[in-house]
């Protein structure tokens, strides 16, 4: 007899929020919409003073290091709740179709690295159910910090999918004691396509194509870690505040939005 499953998703944050923009409106208050929608969707990296002088880049850097809470209550749901949405819808009819087994989906939310109370903890889960048309009781929530997503974490838990925006913090915190690169490589993990500053992607740009064993830049990164996870990545416009094209095309019948006392619908 067979037993239902589940798809299971680990879902970041940061990945949902675009904490970028509370971060940066503590930094230069409004003068940060200069920088949207285009802009900041089109980015190449998390470096901001070409386009608005007023950042300082470092400073940035060093001020993203501390986000918080704060800084969370003054972000904006990014389009990838609407990517999740088309992938959900998606799976569902070709699971369905495929196996009467299948029972759904189970969504897990990291909140690391921001402290939420219990009440705003709840009113974020129920956004996010809200908002991916899942049932409250199958999305979950958690504080995990990434040095706890290891390998063995990894190979443990099996997901699905990983949605995660900070995949260079993830490797320094997870994986700076420990070479053990052999976790779920089944689990696809989706990260922005974001290079960690100009001068790296400048360099990319100058070497001569004939000279790189690959057209595809991320090609040898993800080769790199195939034995920890099936790392993609997606444009930045994902993991960004969503422009009106987006809402108008998914039809959005809700927002997440900011009250005083925290997060609701």
């Amino acid at each position: 007899m067979s037993s239902k499953y589940y798809r299971r998703y680990h879902l970041d944050i940061d990945a949902l929020m675009d904490t970028r923009i509370g971060v940066m409106f503590d930094m230069v208050g409004e003068k940060v919409t200069d920088l949207l929608p285009t802009k900041w969707r089109e980015r190449i990296t998390d470096e901001f003073n070409e386009f608005l002088p007023l950042v300082d880049d470092a400073e940035y850097k060093e001020r993203w290091k501390k986000r918080d809470r704060a800084d969370l209550m003054m972000a904006y749901p990014t389009a990838m709740f609407l990517f999740l949405f088309d992938m959900l819808k998606d799976d569902l009819l070709e699971q369905t179709g495929a196996s009467a087994d299948f029972a759904g989906f189970k969504l897990t939310v990291n909140t690391y690295p921001y402290k939420l109370s219990a009440d705003e903890t709840e009113a974020f889960r129920q956004c996010v159910a809200f908002r991916l048309e899942v049932e409250p009781q199958n999305v979950t929530m958690e504080y995990l910090p990434y040095s706890q997503m290891d390998a063995a974490w990894l190979k443990r838990e099996e997901y699905t999918a990983i949605i995660l925006y900070n995949l260079n913090q993830w490797l320094e915190e997870a994986f700076h004691k420990d070479s053990n690169l052999r976790g779920a490589p089944d689990t696809v993990m989706l990260c922005p396509l974001l290079f960690r500053s100009k001068v790296d992607a400048n360099k990319l740009r100058d070497i001569d194509a004939s000279e790189l064993p690959t057209k595809d830049p991320t090609e040898l990164l993800r080769y790199s870690l195939c034995t920890l996870v099936h790392l993609r990545f997606a444009p930045p416009s994902e993991f960004s505040l969503p422009d009106f094209e987006d809402l108008a095309r998914h039809g959005i019948r809700g927002q997440v939005k900011r009250e005083d006392d925290g997060l609701s619908v």
